[in-house]
Order: C-alpha cells, then sequence, then structure tokens
C-alpha cells in the first residue's frame, strides 16, 4: 500500500492525476498497472462471487494485532477489520 501511495504521490507532484506507470508516464496510462488495484484484495483475502451476490473474506493475519484492511470495488468501498484475539472478522 505504502509502495501504491508513494508512486501516485510522484504523479501528482508532476500533474499526472491518474497514472500508474511510473516507466511510462503520461495522462494515456490510466490502469496500465491494474493489478496494483487487486493488492488489497488479496491482502484482505477477499473473492466475489457475483452470481451467488457473496463477499468471501480471509485476510491474511500474521500475530495477534488487530488488521484493518481497505477493500476497493466500483460500487462498494469498505474496511475488513480482522481481530484473531476475538476470533472475529
Amino acid at each position: 500500500m505504502d509502495i501504491m501511495k508513494h508512486i501516485q504521490l510522484v504523479h501528482l507532484r508532476k500533474g499526472w492525476t491518474w497514472t500508474q506507470n511510473l516507466w511510462n508516464p503520461s495522462e494515456i496510462t490510466y490502469m496500465t498497472a491494474p493489478v496494483t488495484w487487486f493488492s488489497t484484495d488479496v491482502l484482505a483475502g477477499a473473492g466475489v462471487n457475483i452470481p451467488r451476490k457473496e463477499l468471501r473474506l480471509a485476510p491474511v493475519v500474521a500475530d495477534d494485532k488487530v488488521i484493518r484492511i481497505p477493500l476497493f470495488y466500483p460500487n462498494f468501498w469498505g474496511v475488513v477489520t480482522a481481530d484473531p484475539q476475538k476470533k472475529s472478522i
């Protein structure tokens, strides 16, 4: 997430507001690195089953600390909060 943030900050400083690619920076490179948009899904263990209208979650939890992971979908933005101590998501 920090890498994505800093790449976008570089682009904003240069005036490229929708660029995602430092190797071909220009206005026409919007979404040129779409894999970065799914990194939060991977960390949150999120999977969408559209036919069944399901959102399945199994976040990556490495220790006993509470973690909060953002999820971004076109029609839904949320935060997954996983608390290993309480065994809750």
